[in-house]
């Protein structure tokens, strides 16, 4: 004699084997691409990365972001016929944090803000436009020389931080180009 839950036994294996299938096919369906996968048919996003051209125009603050872009996107020793150029437009600002009573300051804060374009190469239309910042805090002290080496490191961390937002929003944008 059966026991009532063991006639279902069969129809509940059943219907959980159609839903795992369904599943399988509603995902093999979806056009889902790792943003740094490669498939042999497709081209790779770090391939793409590696055709855009960073300008070169600014001071010492766009070459840290430009080096750092460079750095990640392209692999060394590959570097593609330039399709994009992305061109940066950087703000720093240096501000008080801690104030003591004989005001001295002890803690600043550095935000680095940048907003970007990139271009296409031969038609010279904008193709993405974004922006991103870092705030970056140091210590003030009462050696000069580790003061400027402070706003220094800053400075270079910021930039290290807002060149791998880029980076990331180009690559993300390259997937649908």
């Amino acid at each position: 004699m059966l026991l009532p839950e063991s006639r279902f036994a069969g129809w509940s294996c059943r219907i959980g084997l159609a839903v795992v299938l369904s599943a399988g096919l509603l995902a093999s369906a979806c056009q889902f691409r790792p943003l740094y996968g490669t498939a042999p048919a497709e081209r790779s996003i770090a391939a793409d990365l590696s055709t855009v051209d960073i300008s070169r125009s600014g001071g010492r603050l766009v070459q840290l972001i430009r080096n750092r872009l460079i750095s990640t996107m392209s692999p060394p020793g590959k570097v593609g016929v330039p399709r994009y150029r992305l061109e940066l437009d950087p703000v720093e600002k240096t501000s008080s944090v801690f104030v003591r009573s004989n005001t001295e300051v002890d803690r600043l804060s550095y935000k680095l803000s940048v907003k970007y374009s990139l271009y296409d190469v031969g038609g010279r239309r904008i193709v993405h436009t974004g922006g991103t910042f870092s705030i970056v805090s140091y210590d003030r002290v009462d050696s000069e020389f580790a003061n400027v080496r402070a706003y220094k490191d800053a400075r270079e961390k910021a930039a290290v931080t807002v060149a791998d937002d880029i980076r990331k929003d180009i690559a993300s944008k390259l997937t649908t180009l």
